[in-house]
């Protein structure tokens, strides 16, 4: 049995908030000094607004900071090119403790995510669609660039620590013409902090009343005119908000890591600089347990079996049903334990026109273990389930007989799903960038990339020798592609910009089924399977041609051409109109699970997904840069949307389908918005209006109960549902007063933020009891920061208002529990919980040191 204990190693003896106090103490009473002001958003409020910093100009700190961005993979203005994009800076980011992808999420109104039963099932959404799965051969509809370089092979490796970041760019819409197949429907593009002037060191360390903590540093600058380096470190841990009853008790729901990145830049002559780059992550999620809301423990026993040791009443001790359980009884571990380890290379070369060429290279090696306690309880449930009567002549494994218990044949302990993933990726660019002067601009480049992923899984309990209940798969895909985009002022206040992509994919997949009983079988042991194929067979496995037998190296092939227009007008100084017609592309998919088939198979591939989209914005930079307005009107419609939806087994296990969607449609309004009120009050707002809707899918997987003939037996019509995690409102609203003190060292700030959004449903079946309802989350702040830009203090309270909201998980024990109405059984009804990490008051405190 797996402790859901995190390793010791990680549990430091270091008490960050007593550190925190101390150390800010002894900085704040010094004397006061003649200093310069500090920037008035040095502690800047939660900023969703593209252009609401979190500093401000050096020369005046009334004014917003000018940000740029290289959503166009050249240094720009934001307020200068033409698409939506939200921003997020390093101080920013700082402020609101953001320290992994899911904090910018939830601060974002245009992203949201998809939270599946282990974190190597959830995903990102942007604008209300993107693809969350269980499989390795379906990819990301939001990619995530850090660096210039893509996270690829599988989405969830992205959902990791944040350290050192200098920015965050959110580029909405689809991406596909400069960031390739993954961005289909938008980007996020990460900027670490660079190499460059004098050596310094930034700390910071944080903790809070639920026991988060947090230590965090970083040193780095030029040595001298050729050479210079930066290191940063962060270690982290959140011991969860629930507590499990198993064993001695522990909390569980939590998470931590460690991550560390180095960088090495080497400028041999005045045009040629390489940027050598390195990073490792080590993580541990203990997520996400399903926690009971409602269910009725009388004579409800564990998969029907009437034994007084599978009773729901015995296996959930100490276990109380209600809306706010925060309980779980689990003896195995649910969650993800991962590492990624990778290097890149950057190249650049000044020509004497002005312009560059870059080389960019990339790998990466990331290998994770995921595992889920599927039976909810800390039972010995294998040594009482019973061995089934075999199907299809198939033969019990030898010395076993029908009604035995499992425990005979080796099988103990709890009823657990795991599994492990090796993902290996590889990128070359090849880029030529124009200079920044003239009135044509253009950037043009060659790309390379592999993806290889290799997958084990076992679903449930090796009940019959010949019953395949695990696999061994691997999936792959090459990318090849040339790229450009131009852009031309080709008159005054007036410019066009047009790009496109020609990209080349092969990709294929194999996949054995198997029995631990009886031994693995890898993709080199794949028989063919009977024809007419009627049944999974031990040793039968499945190629990315869609017939039996071994693995086919040519795999399938896929030519795409997507493209990128748009026409900008500058009004005047201050304020810039739009309109952008943009296509994505992603590959062709395969339903790499479990629940592969005979019929899945011979459907294999699915179709590519292919979106357009049309964009008309507005940008605009009033009263002197003291307020910026930015708003969007889009509407996107996608062909052959690749998503997974998800049914509960008879024996309580969940499988996943593949779904090709003939069209969904997402189209609204957004706007973004930050004002210095004053020199000291700074506001800032981000908002969302976004309907994203299926327009045709009749032949969609019913949900329990569900009247909606499909056009097929057996299925249903989903046509005009929402699709999943798809808010149609999300606000984002918060400001900072600051209270200069004249006659101190430091002076004092307070802010606020709070966030809300509207129900989501969690599964693309349209299924009501796996609806979440809407929330708001409010957090406050007040903080000292010293005048010479040293220290900064802040104690916040998160969740102010204590109101509790999850991120999944409602759909209870499923019929993992049955009640016996005299001899006659039937699923127990349950309802369940996956509290948000936020979903309870908590305050903390954290300090931030430069030096």
């Amino acid at each position: 049995m797996r402790s859901t204990e995190y390793p010791s190693k990680i549990d430091s003896g270091i008490k960050p908030m007593a550190s925190a106090v101390a150390l800010a103490l002894l900085a704040f009473v010094e004397p006061s000094y003649a200093q310069e002001a500090a920037p008035a958003a040095a502690a800047a409020p939660v900023v969703t607004a593209p252009a609401a910093p979190a500093d401000q100009t050096a020369d005046d700190s009334s004014q917003l900071q000018r940000i740029v961005v290289s959503a166009n993979k050249r240094v720009e203005k934001l307020e200068s090119v033409p698409m939506a994009i939200s921003v997020m800076t390093d101080a920013v980011l700082k402020r609101n403790n953001v320290v992994e992808l899911a904090d910018v999420i939830n601060m974002q109104p245009a992203l949201t995510m998809t939270y599946g039963t282990t974190p190597a099932n959830n995903g990102i959404n942007m604008r209300g669609v993107g693809t969350s799965t269980t499989g390795v051969g379906v990819e990301a509809d939001v990619v995530t660039v850090i660096d210039d370089i893509p996270s690829s092979g599988v989405q969830f490796k992205a959902l990791s620590d944040l350290a050192d970041i200098s920015r965050i760019e959110i580029l909405k819409g689809p991406q596909s013409t400069l960031f390739g197949k993954a961005a289909i429907a938008g980007a996020i593009n990460i900027v670490t902090t660079p190499v460059g002037g004098p050596i310094t060191s930034t700390g910071t360390t944080y903790y809070t009343t639920d026991h988060e903590w947090r230590l965090g540093a970083a040193v780095g600058g030029q040595v001298d005119d050729h050479w210079g380096f930066r290191l940063s470190a962060l270690d982290e841990r959140f011991p969860g908000n629930v507590y499990n009853e198993a064993g001695s008790g522990s909390m569980t729901d939590g998470y931590g890591g460690r991550t560390f990145n180095a960088k090495l830049k080497f400028t041999p002559t005045d045009n040629l600089t390489f940027d050598l780059s390195g990073h490792f992550n080590h993580e541990l999620d203990d997520c996400c347990v399903f926690v009971l809301k409602s269910m009725n423990f009388a004579n409800s026993y564990y998969m029907g079996v009437k034994n007084p040791a599978l009773a729901a009443s015995v296996l959930e001790p100490g276990i109380v049903p209600a809306n706010n359980n925060t309980t779980v009884n689990n003896g195995g571990f649910t969650g993800l334990e991962s590492t990624d380890r990778g290097v890149g290379l950057k190249s650049s070369l000044d020509l004497p026109d002005g312009s560059k060429v870059m080389l960019i290279s990339s790998d990466d090696i990331y290998l994770a273990n995921d595992s889920r306690d599927q039976d909810f309880t800390a039972g010995n449930i294998l040594a009482y389930l019973p061995i089934t009567a075999p199907t299809n002549g198939q033969a019990l494994i030898p010395g076993s007989k029908v009604g035995q218990a499992a425990s005979t044949i080796g099988a103990s302990g709890d009823y657990m799903q795991s599994g492990t993933y090796d993902v290996r990726s590889s990128t070359e660019e090849l880029r030529w960038v124009s200079p920044d002067q003239g009135d044509f601009k253009y950037v043009a480049g060659l790309f390379y990339g592999r993806n290889d992923i290799l997958r084990n899984f076992t679903r449930g309990i090796y009940e019959t020798a010949t019953t395949p209940i695990a696999y061994d798969a691997t999936s792959y895909n090459i990318n090849k592609a040339i790229f450009g985009q131009a852009s031309w002022e080709f008159k005054p206040t007036w410019t066009v910009t047009g790009g496109l992509r020609l990209n080349r994919e092969v990709s294929g997949y194999s996949m054995a089924f198997y029995n631990p009983f009886t031994g693995p079988q890898g993709p080199s042991g794949i028989i063919p399977c009977p024809t007419p194929i009627t049944a999974k067979t031990v040793g039968c496995g499945f190629n990315g041609n869609g017939v039996p037998g071994g693995l086919n190296p040519n795999g399938n092939g896929d030519d795409a051409v997507t493209g990128k227009l748009s026409l900008q007008k500058q009004l005047n100084s201050e304020v810039m109109v739009y309109g952008m017609l943009s296509d994505g592309y992603k590959g062709k998919a395969y339903d790499v699970t479990s629940g592969l088939g005979p019929v899945e198979n011979s459907l294999a591939p699915v179709p590519a997904e292919t979106s357009r989209s049309t964009e008309l914005g507005v940008k605009a930079n009033l009263f002197q840069n003291r307020m910026t307005i930015n708003g969007a009107f889009f509407n996107t419609n996608f062909r052959n949307y690749q998503q997974q939806s998800t049914v509960t087994l008879p024996d309580g296990t969940t499988q996943s389908i593949l779904n090709s969607i003939p069209g969904v449609n997402t189209h609204g309004f957004e706007v973004d918005s930050a004002a210095m009120v004053t020199k000291q009050f700074m506001l800032n707002l981000g908002a969302s209006w976004d309907r994203a809707t299926i327009k045709n899918w009749t032949t969609a997987t019913c949900y329990t109960g569900q009247v909606a003939p499909g056009s097929l037996p057996g299925t249903c019509n989903d046509t005009g549902g929402m699709l999943p995690q798809a808010p149609e409102r999300k606000i984002n609203v918060g400001g900072q007063y600051d209270f200069p003190m004249a006659n101190y060292s430091f002076d004092q700030f307070v802010s606020f933020n709070t966030r809300a959004q509207s129900s989501v449903y969690t599964n693309i079946n349209q299924d009501p009891s796996l609806k979440l309802p809407g929330y708001s989350i409010t957090n406050l702040g007040y903080g000292l920061k010293d005048k010479a830009k040293r220290y900064t203090l802040t104690f916040f309270l998160d969740n102010a208002f204590d109101r509790q909201y999850a991120t999944g998980g409602t759909g209870g024990f499923g019929s993992a529990f049955k009640t016996y109405t005299g001899t006659v059984s039937a699923a127990t009804p349950s309802t369940s919980w996956t509290p948000a990490r936020d979903a309870f008051r908590y305050g903390g405190v954290r300090l931030d040191m430069k030096f």
